[in-house]
Parts: structure tokens; C-alpha cells; sequence
């Protein structure tokens, strides 16, 4: 900025969003007065880390969904915020992070695991389903969530098979015969 002004005491006050406002005062005495005012950041930033658990998980702060790991430097107001990771397979994960002026806070949560390693058997070509959704031929063998399951087998001209089955955190790899 660059302004004319009379001899004599003045004020200033400059702000910027995510910044501390910087208020003084400077005497004009009849020469060309030059100064560099730099604003102190009120602002920090969070990082999650490349990780293969991490990779996709949606990622939100004090409920504001910010996007998927990983995060690069995302800009947050200084002070405290709840950060909450949401991963397929995995708990829920939250946290209360403090955000400091200039510093890069980085998250790398301990996931908890919520599913299981299953394989599902039929004995025979057929299709195996689970609470409705096609998972694919027998023998199948993936992760399904923790909870409770009706798995059916379906093969066109034969009577379906079903089993009501709750899957626990123990064994973490199972097989079921359907």
C-alpha cells in the first residue's frame, strides 16, 4: 500500500483471513517511510500418510467431510478440531487433534480391523449370495464385514440353500460349507 500522508502519528491494522491481525502505530516525519509487515499464521495444516489401510478412507474434521487419504497439507484453523477416518473394513476411527500456527499435523491412525477373511464352500457349481448381494461362484473367499449374514446358494433348476450365520472378530479367517 502506498498512501500520502501528513506529518504525524498513525495507526494501522491489517487482517487476512487464517492470520493474526497485526495493529501499530509509525510517525511520518517528512520523508518516505517503507515498511514490510509480515502476518503470523493462524493456521496449521493435517497430513495423513501413503498407507495401503489408509489409502481411500474418507477423512472428516469437527463433521466436514475434507476427502480421501491421503491428505497432503489440508489447511485447518489453528486450536482444536475432532478428525474422524472412515474405512471400509475397518472401525471407525476418531480423534481430538491440535493444530498449531505453521506446523503440519500428521494423522496416521491405527485402524481396527472389522471384518474377516471367509471362505464359503457350496460343494458344488453354483452362486453364493450373501443377505441378498451376489458375491460370486462357490467356492468364494473374500472379507465380509462383522454382523450377521443369511448366505443362500443358487443355481437355476435346483432349491436354494440358505445359512443364518453371525460373523465375530474370532477366527480372523473362516470357512463356512453352505
Amino acid at each position: 500500500v502506498e498512501l500520502p500522508l501528513p506529518n504525524g502519528t498513525h495507526s494501522y491494522t491489517i487482517s487476512a483471513k487464517d492470520y493474526y491481525t497485526e495493529s501499530s502505530t509509525f510517525v511520518v516525519a517528512g520523508t518516505k517511510l517503507q515498511s514490510s509487515i509480515s502476518l503470523r499464521p493462524a493456521h496449521g495444516w493435517l497430513s495423513t500418510p501413503e498407507s495401503e489401510i489408509l489409502h481411500g478412507a474418507v477423512v472428516f474434521v469437527d463433521d466436514e467431510n475434507i476427502g480421501t487419504a491421503p491428505i497432503k497439507e489440508y489447511k485447518l484453523a489453528s486450536g482444536q478440531h475432532r478428525v474422524r477416518v472412515i474405512q471400509k473394513y475397518y472401525e471407525v476411527y476418531e480423534q481430538n487433534i491440535t493444530i498449531d500456527d505453521g506446523v503440519t499435523f500428521t494423522l496416521s491412525p491405527t485402524l481396527v480391523a472389522d471384518y474377516v477373511n471367509i471362505t464359503l464352500d457350496a460343494g458344488m457349481s453354483c452362486d453364493i449370495y450373501a443377505n441378498n448381494q451376489l458375491l460370486g461362484p462357490s467356492p468364494w473367499s473374500g472379507k465380509l464385514s462383522l454382523g450377521s449374514y443369511i448366505f443362500e446358494t443358487r443355481k437355476e433348476g435346483h432349491s436354494s440353500m440358505q445359512l443364518s450365520q453371525t460373523l465375530t472378530r474370532e477366527p480372523m479367517n473362516q470357512q463356512l460349507t453352505l
